[in-house]
């Protein structure tokens, strides 16, 4: 009985060892191999991360811009696009685009007598733009904006029933603008924009449109560097994913 039970002892030790071997191996391979893997995986998307967030010289820039002003002491809106860049997160330059529509009563001296008149105005100019920013920090942007530009005026004089075109103008004009802008991110992708500014027209084939004066402004910033981090940093994350749960 005893030389049984120890017979039995043996063959089973022999058969744990047998299984050890046989399972243990692989799987310490295995392993070795899943954590080598690993942690090459780990290493590489730590160093596209930091490719993707490291601050670069250049950076695309694009808002919209909606500016209130006034001409002959009435409100106007200005309504406008601005794209470009930004180099070493300190200097901004860029094409902004602008289009004015204002209507408005005036007296117009005609035969001797003044009469009662409409006066319908659009302007459509480009602008080239330059930004200093004194300070540009996660939630907040201070500059000096400065614009010069080029564009054309179309300007209709009727009479008080507007049924009559007394007066007509087509003529070009270069306004030239500086002023001072704050903007605040809230979220690192969008963010809002104010100015104000004096704007001044620096030659003109039309007297009349009165350009000149101060303006504020407001409007949307996206902010497309931030946008397209995000971007990128999402494919890499989904790219390293399927190789090792990243969170």
């Amino acid at each position: 009985m005893c030389n049984r039970s120890v017979s039995w002892i043996q063959r089973n030790i022999y058969r744990f060892i047998l299984y050890a071997i046989a399972y243990t191996s692989p799987f310490q391979i295995l392993f070795s191999q899943t954590t080598k893997l690993s942690k090459k995986t780990k290493e590489a998307y730590i160093r596209d991360s930091i490719r993707i967030f490291t601050p670069k010289k250049i950076y695309p820039q694009i808002a919209l811009d909606n500016r209130k002003s006034f001409m002959r002491k009435s409100p106007v809106d200005i309504q406008g696009i601005y794209t470009g860049i930004l180099y070493k997160s300190r200097y901004k330059f860029g094409i902004g685009y602008y289009q004015v529509d204002s209507q408005s009563r005036a007296n117009l001296k005609l035969k001797e007598r003044q009469v009662q008149t409409m006066r319908d105005l659009d302007l459509y100019y480009g602008t080239i733009n330059f930004e200093y920013l004194l300070i540009d920090r996660r939630y907040i942007k201070f500059g000096f904006p400065i614009n010069l530009g080029l564009g054309y005026s179309n300007l209709n004089i009727y009479n008080d029933k507007k049924d009559t075109l007394i007066y007509h103008s087509v003529g070009a004009f270069v306004p030239f603008s500086i002023g001072s802008e704050i903007t605040l991110k809230p979220f690192r992708e969008f963010g809002l924009t104010t100015s104000i500014g004096y704007r001044k027209v620096l030659i003109h084939s039309e007297p009349r449109i009165d350009f000149d004066g101060f303006f504020y402004s407001y409007g949307l910033v996206i902010d497309v560097k931030e946008i397209i981090k995000d971007i990128r940093w999402l494919r890499a994350k989904k790219r390293y994913k399927k190789v090792r749960h990243l969170k």
